[in-house]
């Protein structure tokens, strides 16, 4: 998969609450394809839970 490809699929897993399975590809996607800002930043928002944006304080 591409990094698109990766943050398309964070996207709809984050969408439904899926945070365990968001950080766990975003990891695959990292090991795939190496450092990428966008899995990173998805890594991070997964981390964080629902209500918690990756703006917020």
């Amino acid at each position: 998969m591409t990094h698109d490809e990766y943050a398309e699929r964070c996207e709809e897993f984050f969408a439904v609450g899926g945070f365990t399975q968001v950080r766990k590809l975003t990891a695959s996607g990292l090991v795939e394809l190496g450092p990428a800002p966008v899995l990173y930043r998805w890594l991070g928002q997964a981390g964080r839970g629902p209500g918690r944006l990756w703006w917020s304080t």
